[in-house]
């Protein structure tokens, strides 16, 4: 159903923080014209804006690897993406590492299939 005439959004998406603004900005970028954000306050304010933001590829499951690939790659041209000045202001990404402390062999085991499965997806894993 078409709404271009309509009141109603094709999409309504309750929330405005990063899950919801990426559902919209990915239902754009694949055709959906008439998508709609509702936050309580500001875009971003809610717990979005509590938190410490980190970005890792370090994961066990193959499917969370990749995610966060996607994800690191598309922060990495973030500027590109949508479609900013090189020097805009407020948006800035720098990749410093991860660190795991592991204190147990079994921990050492697991971390070790994780890493060899991150190697074999192409992260740089030491």
């Amino acid at each position: 159903m078409s709404t271009q005439n309509s009141r109603f959004p094709d999409v309504l998406i309750i929330g405005g923080g990063v899950i919801g603004c990426s559902i919209a900005y990915h239902l754009t970028k694949r055709g959906c014209r008439n998508v709609v954000v509702v936050e309580r306050n500001t875009i971003g304010s809610g717990s979005t804006a509590k938190a410490a933001g980190g970005f890792r590829q370090q994961f066990s499951y193959e499917a969370n690897v990749r995610l966060a690939m996607y994800s690191i790659n598309f922060f990495e041209h973030f500027h590109e993406q949508l479609e900013l000045p090189p020097d805009a202001e407020g948006v800035d990404f720098h990749q410093i590492g991860y660190l795991f402390l592991l204190s147990t062999p079994e921990a050492f085991t697991t971390f070790e299939r994780s890493a060899a499965l991150q190697q074999r997806l192409g992260l740089p894993v030491e």
